[in-house]
């Protein structure tokens, strides 16, 4: 929030009904950046789906909002132990996958 802030994206306000928290609004620079990226992401999902009919694009949607929905518990895997198996990991890049050494 805080570099959003300093770019100018957004507005922090106190809220009136309690001075502890803060309400968020989108300034006119946020509010182009937000149409900029909802006008990349129709783009982008024009793309993926190039060459599908309007009845797999819709079945496509269908399952990626039953997927959306499911409960969080349902897709955390709580047995970690196949961590252990691998032993150290090493990662070169911020974005690097992280592989057995």
């Amino acid at each position: 929030m805080k570099k959003l802030t300093e770019a100018g994206n957004i507005k922090r306000k106190t809220d009136p009904s309690d001075s502890r928290s803060y309400r968020l609004f989108l300034t006119e620079s946020g509010i182009r950046i937000g149409q900029e990226l909802g006008r990349l992401g129709r783009d982008h999902e024009t793309m993926l789906t190039e060459g599908f009919s309007n009845g797999e694009r819709d079945h496509l949607f269908s399952l990626l909002q039953k997927a959306a929905k499911m409960p969080e518990e349902s897709m955390i895997d709580n047995d970690v132990s196949w961590l252990t198996s691998y032993g150290p990991l090493q990662a070169t890049g911020p974005c690097a996958r992280q592989t057995p050494v």
